[in-house]
């Protein structure tokens, strides 16, 4: 296993895990108790490089191509969309506070944030890109989410951290502990 996500939510439990460079295996149980499982994959020749489970296990998966994979379960797990983030791979995933919004970093330090939207008739919707940040100046490694509000930090590979507010996208600090942790 190369990474795994797990969340519980009302009673329910989402687990899913990167097995190889292509293939997720999910695990969840229902209102109702009954399990259910599912292997996933992103098209060749792309390669997983993050995964993170979100609200009633919602599962994005990002890729060293810059895409971002989403599925839902319903009951079975269902491709919904695949976003077209950019700036190089995807390199940390997180769900904002409320759980339909997620945020990706990449490895040219780019950070932007999603959420599904309607569009046309009927109940079509899909994902789209709904907040670009400034970016970073190194790779971002980690992206942590505040538990109480929309704001969230990144981590660059160079020590410098941010933090962020998601919907206005100001940035509210930013931080160097690049030299300190190296000392």
């Amino acid at each position: 296993v190369r990474d795994v996500s797990y969340l519980e939510q009302d009673g329910q439990k989402f687990v899913a895990a990167q097995l190889t460079d292509r293939d997720i295996a999910c695990w969840w149980t229902d209102a109702d108790a009954k399990e259910w499982r599912a292997s996933l994959a992103v098209a060749a020749p792309e390669r997983v490089t993050a995964i993170r489970v979100g609200r009633n296990g919602a599962l994005v998966a990002g890729t060293d191509r810059g895409n971002v994979y989403h599925w839902l379960p319903q009951p079975e797990m269902r491709l919904t969309d695949v976003s077209p983030v950019g700036g190089g791979g995807i390199t940390a995933l997180e769900w904002v506070l409320g759980g339909k919004s997620w945020v990706a970093g990449t490895e040219d330090g780019s950070v932007s944030g999603w959420f599904r939207a309607p569009f046309g008739v009927g109940n079509a919707s899909a994902m789209v890109r709904a907040h670009t940040y400034e970016p970073q100046s190194s790779a971002i490694v980690a992206i942590a989410m505040s538990g109480r509000e929309r704001s969230f930090a990144t981590a660059g590979r160079d020590g410098t951290v941010v933090l962020r507010h998601f919907t206005s996208e100001r940035v509210l600090t930013h931080v160097s502990i690049g030299e300190a942790a190296q000392a």
